[in-house]
């Protein structure tokens, strides 16, 4: 088999065309678009009771519908709701709540221990919440977003059933996404502090 030879022209125009191929496959590779920030909530808890009201806590946090992907959140203006871009919570909303609750009681010695699905025993208490508002709301381009947070559910604990209702609403400092996350923060939380209280009350001996 012949093979021609090609002119040293040919070899320069043929080593263009192969850099442009390069070129415009490297712009698929590469985005404009700012890389992906993920998000995660801390719990700080507060001053601890003289001692645990229950050993034991079984907690369980369900997502109404909306609330139960891993994407920040914004509502509004108007009844419009839409996904921060580039930002999402490191797990879906109910989980992240529920490794909140799971972390931060435990730390204030409110309870002992927590636990999830079917396990403890009769003593065990149980702690069911349902994520109702976990979004931010913008009321217009030149203000900065508030932040809301409501959560339902009930509190099994010696017997008794206690409905809980929490809602908390702060103000974000501007517009930068971090602020929106540091609003989200004080939300939940003030929100944890009530619910810690809460367990407190039901589930002691006194």
């Amino acid at each position: 088999m012949t093979m021609a030879r090609l002119s040293p022209a040919s070899l320069a125009m043929l080593a263009a065309g192969l850099a442009m191929t390069l070129s415009g496959c490297g712009g698929l590779l590469h985005s404009d678009l700012p890389p992906e920030t993920t998000y995660w909530l801390e719990p700080s808890p507060g001053d601890a009771p003289h001692s645990p009201a229950v050993a034991a806590l079984r907690v369980e946090v369900h997502g109404t519908p909306g609330f139960e992907s891993d994407r920040l959140l914004v509502q509004g203006p108007g009844p419009v709701m839409r996904r921060y871009a580039n930002a999402r919570w490191a797990d879906t909303v109910p989980r992240v709540v529920l490794a909140f609750v799971r972390a931060d009681l435990p730390a204030r010695e409110t309870v002992t221990r927590t636990m999830t699905g079917s396990s403890g025993t009769d003593d065990t208490g149980l702690l069911v919440l349902e994520v109702r508002a976990f979004n931010a709301r913008h009321t217009g381009p030149d203000t900065a977003p508030s932040v809301e947070l409501e959560l339902r559910g009930y509190l099994r604990c010696r017997d008794a059933d206690v409905p809980l209702h929490y809602r908390e609403q702060s103000s974000a400092a501007d517009n930068r996404l971090h602020a929106v996350v540091a609003a989200f923060q004080r939300n939940l939380d003030t929100v944890m502090g009530e619910i810690a209280a809460d367990v407190a009350s039901a589930c002691s001996d006194s």
